[in-house]
């Protein structure tokens, strides 16, 4: 979106109360959960990517494919099971391996550096769970057609939006210009909830599909009218994995979210990790905290931000005074 700047974004991410207290509720600490409201983080059920590359686009399969809004990676994650590459990159480093790939998609020119850090001038595919805020999908589907215009984007272009999205007057002009070529919609609910998994949801969502000529413009759909196809019934339990973060999740009163453990880490910075996983996928909050208050490693008030944020970890390890 033109003329969008860091400040802009970040002064459209109040955090929503409720969000934040459900996901409290649910066992993720509260400095995870205040941040998730305020960038949008709402997890991402893996077999919801994997029903797009099965279903909607296995042209993805071999094929070069962006995130620009990854997040703990569940997405990028499910796409590179068949993705011969899949680039990362979010507003926030949520973890480790964004550290190098921060880039707000929306201001002109960011989402290009993650491009040339990577080698590439363009992907072939670009997929995402969008941040749901007000104008958010619509911001960023708008820049996705500027950058498949720009050649940046070659094939086609997919997000994953709630149902509704497709509704409304002061769409309709966008999707006049964007020509969705499929809508995508799940028999049985992909649930999401804010920075945890839940195992059912209220919410509806959808894939919405873009096909992309070699001039980078959207395709017509045949007969002028996207399709509206369904994932059907069982596709959870066919493409659901015993490794996924989601698996075993039953509808429960909070709970959903349960499992994190806290912990300061030897260089000062504080990991949320799911407990109970091998290998840490966890949030490196000292980093995060830093890149969402435009902070520097020399910024003297980062120091005292650690410090709090250490302090508060090890009371939730269970190091020192237990609680907040």
């Amino acid at each position: 979106m033109p003329g969008t700047n860091r400040a802009a974004v970040q002064a459209q991410r109040a955090p929503s109360a409720v969000a934040v207290e459900s996901a409290v509720a649910a066992g993720v600490p509260r400095e995870l959960a205040e941040l998730a409201a305020r960038f949008d983080l709402y997890r991402t059920p893996p077999w919801g990517g994997r029903a797009l590359v099965r279903d909607a686009l296995p042209e993805i399969a071999g094929a070069v494919v962006a995130e620009p809004a990854a997040g703990m990676g569940d997405l990028a994650g499910a796409l590179g099971e068949s993705a011969a590459r899949v680039v990362e990159s979010d507003v926030v480093a949520w973890r480790p391996a964004l550290a190098g790939a921060v880039a707000d998609f929306l201001e002109p020119g960011a989402w290009e550096g993650v491009l040339a850090r990577a080698g590439l001038e363009a992907v072939d595919f670009l997929v995402t769970n969008s941040p749901y805020g007000p104008g958010r999908p619509e911001a960023f589907l708008e820049r996705a057609l500027a950058l498949a215009a720009a050649g940046r984007i070659r094939q086609g272009i997919a997000l994953l939006v709630r149902a509704s999205f497709r509704e409304g007057q002061g769409r309709h002009a966008l999707f006049e210009r964007a020509r969705p070529w499929a809508w995508w919609g799940f028999a049985e609910r992909l649930p999401m909830a804010l920075a945890r998994f839940t195992a059912s949801t209220a919410t509806a969502y959808a894939w919405v599909v873009v096909r992309l000529g070699p001039d980078g413009r959207p395709l017509a759909p045949p007969g002028g009218h996207p399709a509206s196809a369904s994932f059907p019934p069982g596709t959870r339990a066919a493409l659901q994995r015993a490794g996924d973060p989601d698996v075993g999740l039953k509808a429960e009163r909070g709970g959903n979210g349960a499992g994190w453990r806290v912990a300061a880490a030897g260089d000062g910075s504080v990991l949320f990790r799911p407990a109970g996983r091998g290998q840490p996928r966890g949030l490196d909050l000292a980093q995060a905290l830093a890149e969402a208050r435009g902070l520097t490693t020399t910024d003297p008030a980062l120091a005292a931000e650690l410090l709090d944020a250490a302090s508060a970890a090890c009371r939730l390890a269970g190091l020192g005074e237990e609680g907040r």
